[in-house]
């Protein structure tokens, strides 16, 4: 994925179903590069990364609509360069990324309802003004639940030097190991499967760098489940992922 350098704060841990390589020497084969990762937005139908290229897909092997998300990530080969700022592209896969701003701790009326559900920060990098995070998650198969995903800026917390963020997560009673009723009276499948799903969010961050610094250090507090030879349990454990927010 292509980020500005001053805008990187910090990765995870990669995708590893991603990889970028160059192509080889083999001449019928003029694919420019491989399984590019990128996240940006859907202007004027056309996805623009946050980098501002423009990449515009001429052959597609996944299902979805591009053009119908605001915003995005992508897997694609770059098959030719149009211009300095335009690719064409074969589209590979795609998901929607949640735009949306950061609530204020002293803002919320009620705290308790963006939930305290486990979710893992599994990558968090800055570009174009936002925080994007990817985070894991658990929930049903086969349920068309859908889950609410905040980023809390905490100012119950000493943000002087370093500012202070929560990851909020509300399954709606719909993540492991949930059984019996959901949070609005819907009732568990018995013998409900639980499976682990990445979800993408991006929040504008740059309004919380202080006036007259260049840069802040951020930490960003999250849950998960203590996991025992590569399996989750019912125990969390909550821990903070670390970076910077820099000044564009």
């Amino acid at each position: 994925m292509r980020t500005t350098g001053t805008h990187f704060i910090i990765m995870a841990a990669l995708l590893s179903a991603f990889s970028l390589f160059m192509i080889s020497s083999c001449s019928e084969d003029r694919t420019i590069l491989y399984n590019d990762l990128e996240m940006g937005d859907i202007i004027s139908g056309k996805f623009v990364n946050d980098a501002g290229i423009t990449f515009t897909a001429v052959e597609q092997e996944c299902e979805g609509q591009l053009d119908t998300m605001g915003r995005a990530i992508i897997r694609c080969d770059i098959l030719k360069k149009v211009s300095a700022s335009e690719y064409e592209v074969r589209l590979k896969e795609m998901s929607k990324v949640l735009k949306k701003d950061c609530l204020i701790s002293d803002e919320v009326e009620d705290i308790d309802a963006l939930g305290e559900d486990p979710a893992f920060i599994s990558q968090a990098w800055i570009s174009a003004g936002y925080l994007n995070l990817a985070s894991r998650i658990t929930f049903i198969q086969n349920s068309s639940k859908r889950h609410l995903l905040n980023l809390l800026y905490d100012k119950t917390r000493d943000n002087t030097d370093t500012l202070h963020f929560e990851l909020r997560h509300n399954a709606y009673g719909e993540c492991y190991p949930t059984t019996g009723m959901t949070e609005d009276g819907t009732a568990v499948p018995e013998g409900a499967v639980y499976s682990v799903g990445v979800a993408y969010a991006s929040f504008p961050i740059m309004k919380f760098l202080p006036e007259g610094i260049d840069s802040i250090p951020i930490k960003i507090k999250y849950t998960w489940y203590v996991t025992v030879n590569d399996e989750i349990t019912p125990d969390t454990y909550t821990k903070e992922v670390n970076g910077f927010i820099v000044k564009e």
